[in-house]
């Protein structure tokens, strides 16, 4: 049973071994503000004996398969616990609590926290049964294609798996973690409800017993509040803050593209200065991408009106080999927020005026987007611009999403395929231009050949000159 549970606590699902009464009502977090709403009027709702109740203030029905699970092995298992303790169902609201002072030095044993961990470990089992769930794994992980990173690929994976199998993305990461693939750790993490890049490393230092290599900068200031030798490790500058890790100050480690915050600035410095002492070196470019940069600015000072934590991206990878065979490219700028995708692509060049309508290359960009961050922001719309400084060009294109998929499906994997198995007909044209091939392809020399017998045709009538002769 789904149902919005009020006064919840944080609970997730109930399960009801006897049937009873429960308060329901909206009683959530806004997604965007992360401010609290909370009905004036709940109401009261009888449960039958031996059902499940699914949160829907905390859960999403599209997700919630683990928590059920979770309370199945709860009744199989746990019954007995619960009917010796006297209790109607398994909401840890209704147990009568006292406080008790634990002793320095004095282990703590808690049969009501075991049995949650024992349910969390059997509903992962039955969930995602091993010899299942590794084959899985490793199938979706033979698909990605043109990967940067061992994490990016668990990523990737993971994410299609969470789909197929109805589950959150940090459940498909843990299973990944129990399974022995250690390096799903770099993989579907979260900082700030933000998914951040995925990272690798050697996989001999993750395997071991930490559970992530992720920290969130409050933790981070926390800790070094406590701790004065990572407090002076901090303010020394030698190292800093950045999408979910603490790492070394240094241009080997840490990328300027990214939004790394104040600690990074004389990084960013250092580069620019070495990027200004270059002979090629001209204001014209700096010029050019300030209008580009501009335009995102103004891009995400809009997505705020109606969105307070909008997802932001620079230089991110766009994986759509779901419909064409090994096909990624790198979006420049992407950001998601209240059901709309921005895709920005940045032309620098001045030679042919691109228009963003219809646009093959930003479609394939929104594909790439929308399979990515759909199943977390439900998009309904994908708006595409080409920002192209030099020729005073700013262009912009949307589509419903569900026409980008139907596009794609139609159009876009019949002629993939046909050209991944070498076939169909070759087409030459002004596209031409942008093809590897174009020196040697067969079909664009025979397309101009006729344009010159076209241009040297003879004309239909004799000339003065041919009646004479």
């Amino acid at each position: 049973m789904y149902q919005d549970v009020y006064d919840h606590g944080g609970i997730a699902n109930i399960l009801f071994f006897k049937e009873g009464e429960l308060v329901v009502g909206e009683d959530r977090k806004d997604r965007e503000t992360r401010k609290n709403i909370k009905t004036d009027d709940p109401k009261t709702i009888v449960v039958p004996a031996r059902t499940i109740v699914v949160n829907t203030n905390l859960v999403d029905e599209r997700t919630g398969a683990f928590g059920i699970y979770h309370e199945c092995i709860h009744h199989e298992e746990h019954y007995l616990f619960f009917r010796l303790q006297e209790l109607g169902n398994s909401d840890p609201r209704n147990l009568k609590t006292e406080e008790v002072v634990i002793e320095e030095g004095h282990e703590l044993h808690d049969p009501i926290h075991f049995m949650e961990k024992q349910a969390d470990r059997g509903a992962y089992g039955l969930m995602m049964p091993a010899t299942h769930t590794q084959e899985m794994i490793r199938q979706e992980c033979a698909r990605v294609k043109g990967y940067r990173n061992v994490g990016e690929k668990y990523e990737i994976a993971g994410l299609r798996m969470a789909v197929a199998l109805q589950a959150a993305h940090f459940r498909i990461r843990a299973r990944m973690i129990q399974l022995g693939h250690y390096e799903a750790k770099g993989a579907l993490n979260y900082i700030n409800y933000q998914m951040i890049q995925p990272f690798a490393f050697e996989r001999e230092s993750l395997a071991v017993e930490e559970l992530t290599f992720v920290i969130g900068p409050g933790i981070l200031r926390a800790l070094a509040d406590k701790n004065e030798r990572l407090s002076a490790l901090l303010e020394s500058g030698r190292y800093v803050y950045a999408d979910g890790h603490a790492v070394r100050n240094d241009p080997r480690f840490v990328e300027s593209r990214g939004y790394l915050g104040d600690m990074t600035r004389d990084v960013i410095e250092r580069q620019y200065a070495e990027h200004r002492d270059n002979d090629f070196y001209s204001d014209e470019a700096e010029e050019v991408t300030d209008v580009y940069v501009n335009h995102c600015i103004e891009v995400i000072d809009a997505i705020r009106l109606s969105c307070a934590d909008p997802y932001i991206a620079v230089e991110h990878r766009l994986d759509f080999s779901e419909y064409v065979p090994g096909g990624f490219g790198t979006g420049d700028f992407l950001a998601i927020g209240d059901g709309v995708i921005e895709v920005i692509d940045f032309k620098g060049g001045r030679g042919v005026r691109v228009n963003a309508d219809h646009n093959s290359q930003l479609m394939l960009y929104g594909l790439g987007a929308l399979l990515e961050f759909d199943p977390l922001y439900d998009i309904k719309t994908v708006r595409m611009t080409i920002v192209q400084p030099r020729l005073q060009n700013i262009s912009s294109f949307e589509m419903d999403a569900d026409e980008l998929i139907k596009w794609a499906d139609e159009y876009l994997r019949p002629r993939a395929l046909l050209a991944q198995r070498g076939e169909g007909d070759f087409c030459a044209g002004e596209h031409c231009r942008w093809c590897k091939a174009r020196f040697t392809c067969r079909a664009r020399s025979e397309y101009f050949m006729e344009l010159a017998r076209r241009d040297f045709k003879q004309p239909d009538l004799l000339t003065d000159e041919e009646i004479a002769d």
